[in-house]
């Protein structure tokens, strides 16, 4: 008889009754637990993604069993550079700030370094200041779609410090924002106004632009720019804030702003003019006291600074809106009824009641950017079903050898009936045939005779 170079084994049943219903339910269990180790460890990719939320971001795309079986599939986004000289809006979307420095908060006083750019990952601000506003009102020199809407503008500025913690230490920013109703563009409303989930903010912009149009108006009227041939065009009104205000009556007193210093120039004049204090039987005092409040009210909301605020006390907000529908009057009155309307549309149009359903809060602010992000992202359905089937494959059959050794080694070595085999036990062809055999135990070398079993 020809013999081959390969070889097979000769096989038989296990004489086991629990052995099938344990291989069957035990493949059941061992094709569910892999299909989930092979969807948690082959079925997902990191991708990249561009967000404006970074927390909610890591959040959602971090998967339940990533740190057990793959830590390579963590979520991560890389931090967004501030630049110096850079607008940003916070996560509200309200005022533009633009970037102006970047220090070193610790070594500030004795001339610490200076930075051009923060790398940032949507670390909220805070300690932040606001030294001192500044109220611009311009005649001319403004371009012609602002004059037709009004002969005089005005644009309240200031520059903010803030603090923020960033990995290597403190860092020491300053912003600067600014407020015109009547800019040289169409974009003159806040961008994220939203009167349901930004009550506070929404009162802030109808404030400010109420107060502008008082402002504007009564500077239109004033004698003290319109006297004489030659009509001031341009001017400006510093109001260094004194304190930072602690109760309500801090905002009601005219002490809160320092109105130390003005500055106003002449129409056909090289010359301007300067005073240390400005008087408060000027048309346009009170309007400017006001407009500086509420905007000083509206960027620290917007920054999400907690703290006295008129915008988040509804006494104070009570107020400081209870001129609202007599300056309405008073403009349309006196030839401004552009910006009157203007203001009308979807801002507030009459004072604060404390019974309206307005929820007024301070919320946590963060300068708005985009990150680029590195998240988990699952495979296509049919690349994720042939891995999942392969490697179900090379699992199940390695698990179903290590069952059959473990059977072997234990269970079928201690059993004499899968010792012998039917051959060995027959004595003719016909024998196996018909089943007529006995069992036999194996003959030991010296034994005379062949022993039953």
């Amino acid at each position: 008889m020809h013999e081959s170079l390969f070889s097979y084994q000769l096989t038989r049943p296990y004489p086991f009754k629990w052995f099938t219903p344990a291989v069957i339910v035990g493949g059941i269990i061992a094709t569910i637990l892999f299909s989930f180790i092979n969807l948690a460890t082959n079925g997902y990719v990191l991708g990249a993604v561009e967000t404006l939320d970074l927390n909610s971001t890591i959040t959602n795309y971090t998967l339940m069993w990533e740190p057990l079986l793959n830590k390579k599939l963590i979520p991560f986004c890389e931090p967004h550079t501030l630049q110096v000289g850079t607008s940003y809006y916070t996560n509200n979307t309200m005022l533009s700030y633009r970037l102006d420095s970047i220090w070193e908060k610790k070594g500030y006083d004795n001339g610490g370094p200076v930075y051009a750019e923060l790398p940032y990952k949507n670390q909220r601000l805070y300690d932040c200041t606001i030294p001192k506003p500044i109220v611009y009102i311009e005649g001319i020199g403004r371009t012609s779609l602002q004059i037709s809407r009004e002969g005089y503008g005005a644009r309240v500025r200031a520059a903010i410090d803030c603090s923020i913690d960033i990995p290597e230490g403190t860092r020491g920013i300053q912003l600067s924002a600014s407020y015109d109703l009547n800019p040289d563009s169409e974009l003159w409303a806040f961008p994220g106004r939203d009167s349901d989930t930004k009550a506070s903010l929404w009162w802030g912009e109808s404030l400010l632009a109420w107060h502008y149009v008082q402002l504007t108006t009564k500077v239109q009227k004033s004698e003290f720019w319109n006297k004489g041939d030659n009509p001031l065009s341009k001017g400006h009104i510093q109001t260094p804030v004194r304190f930072t205000p602690s109760k309500p009556q801090d905002f009601e007193t005219s002490n809160f702003f320092d109105f130390s210093k003005f500055s106003f120039s002449a129409i056909g004049d090289d010359i301007n003019f300067t005073h240390k204090t400005i008087s408060s039987s000027l048309i346009f005092y009170d309007p400017t006291l006001y407009i500086n409040r509420v905007f000083y009210a509206t960027v620290m909301v917007d920054l999400g600074q907690q703290g006295l605020n008129i915008l988040s006390d509804p006494d104070l907000l009570q107020f400081y809106s209870k001129n609202i529908t007599s300056i309405k009057h008073y403009a349309m009155k006196n030839s401004n009824p552009y910006l009157s309307k203007r203001t009308s549309k979807d801002l507030a149009t009459a004072p604060y009641n404390t019974s309206d359903n307005y929820t007024l809060a301070i919320n946590p602010s963060t300068i708005s950017a985009m990150y680029l992000c590195q998240v988990p992202i699952r495979k296509s359905i049919g690349s994720l079903i042939v891995s999942i089937l392969i490697a179900n494959l090379v699992f199940l059959q390695t698990s179903y050898k290590i069952f059959v050794f473990s059977v072997d080694y234990f269970m079928v070595k201690t059993d004499p009936l899968t010792r012998s085999c039917a051959g060995c036990g027959a004595e003719t062809m016909g024998d196996l045939k018909e089943g007529g055999f006995h069992l036999v135990r194996p003959i030991k070398p010296g034994d005379d005779d062949e022993e039953e079993v």
